[in-house]
Parts: C-alpha cells; structure tokens; sequence
C-alpha cells in the first residue's frame, strides 16, 4: 500500500490519529463504522464519495472520501497525476491563492492498495452559519447577492478559470453584519483556460441544478448583466449584451433539450 499526506494548517496533530483511521479503511462502510460522525453523503455507484461530519474538541469539520476501484482509474490518475480527493484539496489551496474565499482546508491525501483499491480524502473546516446559495435566496430576496455572484464568476474567469461543473451549491454565503460574503467549494473541476465558451458554459451550468433551471428570468437577467457589465469592459472584442444574451440563451436551450 502506497500512502500521501498533507497537513496544511499547523498544530494539527490532533487529526493525525483520525486520518490513520481514513487511511486504513478500504471501503466507505468501514470507515462509517471506524469514524464517529454525522453521515451526510453515503458512496453510492455512480458518485463514490462519502462525506462525514466530524468534531475535533468543539469545532466541527467535514471529511470527504473518494473511492475508485478499478486499474482504469488507477491509470487515469496516474496521467493526471494525483487522486480526485487531493486534485480538489489542491484547487481549494489555488482558489486561495487567487484571492477567493474558502473554507479552510485541513488535510488531504490518498492510499494506493495493490489490488488497484484507491482512496483519497480531504478535510475542510465547517463554515459556522453558512448556507448554500440556494438556501439562501430561498429565505432572502436579496438583489445584491446574486449580483456579486455575477461579479465573482467574472473573477474567477478574468484569471482565466472555469468551474467545470459549476451549480448554485458551489457558492456558500455567510452574513457579517449587512454584508453577505461568498465561499467557493467543491472545485473538483477547476481548470485553466481563456476560452469564451467554456466561461460562458460555467454561466449556464450556475443556472441549471439536477436537470432544472432554478433561478426564474429576473434573476437570470441581473445575474448575466452583472457578470456582463464586467466582461464587456474587459474582452477586447466587441460583444453587446443582446448578442452576449443571445449566446447563453442558445447555450441553455440546448442544455434544456438534453
């Protein structure tokens, strides 16, 4: 068995006896039954990844598992170079560096069984009183908010990044005091690239999740404008908001035909 860790915060030594556990268990049931905590993700066939709630004294802290059972994943990470979990452990530590708000990341690693069993893990600390973006707008009519959502996409992708797999549960918002600050998680699909197409399949897959559209049209419309607004000023080449309009709205019909 071939085994990486990485401790990113100092002083804690304290997770060290929780991640020998993770790095022991060789299927997610074990390590339900080897980590006491809440189950808020079972691994399941198509999605084999578990998330548990853990506490650590009288902070709370998520773990998130991988698993991948196969020599066709072995080798698809060889090429990539690292495992699922600690690709997006790595993209927290680059979202960081470009300047965006995460959670804290704690720990990360992987184990390499010989029978081709992979399993890597990340740590995050919990965000106290943070609710997914969705969660959000559902209890707050809050105009402001999904303008600065616009804005912090156009940021993302003025680094020349995209999401990936974008949806409105990657955006955490937590209130201090009358302004409300956003997180970016789960950034397993963060990836280089200055193309427009791709920038602007990150804007329609924000407004689909689970196959629906889930923002109505006026949210819409102050989403891309905002995020607009800032692109128009920025792209060198000349895109007016209806052509710019008229993209998505193609993009998102497509994506509705699917």
């Amino acid at each position: 068995m071939d085994r990486f860790r990485s401790v990113v915060v100092e002083h804690a030594e304290k997770f060290h006896s929780i991640l020998n556990m993770v790095e022991g268990c060789q299927s997610s049931d074990e390590l339900i039954l080897k980590i006491r905590g809440d189950l808020i993700k079972k691994s399941r066939p198509h999605k084999p990844k578990t998330t548990i709630k853990i506490r650590v004294e009288d902070t709370y802290f998520y773990l998130k598992t991988r698993w991948e059972i196969g020599i066709k994943h072995s080798l698809r990470d060889l090429f990539r170079g690292c495992r699922p979990g600690c690709r997006e452990a790595k993209n927290y530590l680059t979202l960081q560096k470009l300047g965006f708000n995460t959670p804290t990341l704690i720990a990360y690693g992987c184990t390499r069984y010989f029978n081709s069993k992979n399993n890597s893990y990340q740590v995050i600390k919990e965000l106290k009183g943070a609710f997914t973006l969705r969660q959000y707008l559902e209890n707050n009519k809050n105009e402001e908010v999904i303008k600065q959502v616009g804005n912090l996409i156009w940021l993302l992708h003025r680094k020349n990044f995209v999401y990936g797999d974008f949806n409105c549960d990657n955006i955490l918002v937590s209130k201090k005091g009358n302004t409300s600050e956003l997180y970016l998680i789960d950034p397993i699909g963060l990836k280089r690239s200055n193309n427009n197409g791709k920038k602007f399949s990150d804007l329609v897959k924000f407004i689909f999740k689970n196959g629906i559209i889930w923002l109505d049209e006026e949210n819409i419309d102050r989403f891309l404008r905002n995020y607009y607004n800032f692109f128009s000023k920025s792209d060198s080449r000349i895109l007016n908001y209806k052509t710019f309009r008229t993209i998505i709205d193609r993009k998102i019909h497509e994506k509705i035909k699917l």
